[in-house]
């Protein structure tokens, strides 16, 4: 078993339209010659080669010629396609998901965490009305956010985020060893494919979560399975979601936010004491990093635990958390895996 995830090639999608580029031509003659000047660039051109190439290429109303703009059009949608794209859901427990991209429930789904490259680059893909159109001189993120990055609403449903390797190909791509946190199994799933993922994880990745998706009257839910070494020192996955993290807002800012914001009829006393303990600690100890010793380095570590026991307090071996307590429970768990992925090997909390 090797840590790495598949990017596709945009050709392999099941969206024929996905990623094709739809490019607008119009432009004048200095606007053509710009683009042919920066064109010779990528090539390798200087001086008077790069200025000869752009000027051969709009010379005698060149530059309104068809051919040309094809061949330009052409040249666009080769790197699209010489791309490899990973693409992620936000929706485990969709039906739709399971019926369309895991052989209607009879495959798995991997449910990964956001640390480390590449999952720090992916991007939320955005729903348009209709396909978009970009002119001829786009850059490569115009190009990247307009065809790599966008999709019509109809595909809303998937939720999706994306990490692109622009011009660099499809294929396996790694990611951290500890990047897998669980496996959903299929609810059609077969018994001998079920045997066979159990044996592979027991042996390559036996502290990943295993749950098993069951299919009810309610929807889809989630069930444990007994797998590896699952102890309690370890953070079980949850099915929560979080909004993305605001920019210049602190998960420990973040967490002051919540706990205020719980109703009084979800509110538990005990883990609140626990909850401002473990933020009055690491909020004074961070504070004091600049000269951060043995003592608050210590500090650090116990509240630290601390939040990773009330995370595995809150939040059941099914991947559901106490009602009221989600959003608290994600950013527990992200406070304590920003640091555990940081640790040389070896070393623990």
């Amino acid at each position: 078993m090797r840590d790495e995830l598949y990017a596709s090639p945009p050709r392999q999608f099941n969206d024929w339209f996905d990623c094709r580029a739809s490019i607008d031509s119009n432009g004048t003659k200095s606007e053509w010659l710009r683009y042919w000047n920066h064109v010779g660039s990528v090539l390798g051109l200087t001086g008077r080669a790069k200025a000869r190439f752009a000027s051969e290429a709009v010379k005698s109303e060149g530059w309104r010629d068809a051919a040309k703009h094809q061949a330009v059009k052409d040249g666009i949608q080769a790197n699209l396609d010489n791309s490899g794209v990973i693409c992620l859901t936000e929706t485990p427990l969709n039906r739709r998901m399971w019926d369309e991209y895991a052989g209607a429930g009879k495959g798995i789904c991997l449910c990964l965490e956001t640390f480390g490259s590449p999952f720090e680059e992916m991007l939320d893909v955005q729903y348009l009305p209709t396909h978009p159109t970009v002119r001829f001189d786009a850059t490569s993120d115009e190009l990247v956010e307009a065809f790599l990055l966008a999709k019509t609403e109809p595909y809303r449903w998937e939720r999706e985020w994306r990490k692109v390797y622009f011009k660099e190909g499809g294929g396996p791509k790694p990611i951290p060893a500890s990047s897998l946190r669980a496996v959903l199994l299929g609810p059609a799933i077969a018994t001998s494919d079920r045997q066979d993922i159990l044996n592979c994880l027991a042996k390559w990745k036996p502290s990943v979560f295993v749950l098993e998706v069951q299919d009810t009257a309610a929807g889809f839910v989630l069930g444990p399975v007994v797998h590896g070494r699952i102890g309690h020192d370890l953070m079980p996955p949850i099915k929560e979601w979080v909004e993305p993290e605001p920019e210049g807002k602190t998960d420990l800012a973040r967490l002051v936010e919540q706990l205020a914001s719980i109703a009084d009829g979800d509110r538990d006393l005990a883990i609140d004491v626990r909850l401002r303990w473990i933020l009055e600690n690491l909020d004074v100890h961070l504070a004091a990093q600049e000269r951060r010793g043995a003592t608050e380095a210590a500090g650090v570590r116990l509240a630290l635990r601390e939040a990773r026991n009330l995370f595995v307090d809150l939040v059941d071996s099914s991947g559901s958390a106490r009602t009221g307590y989600g959003p608290i429970a994600i950013l527990l768990y992200r406070l304590v895996r920003n640091i555990e992925v940081a640790l040389p090997p070896g070393v623990e909390l």
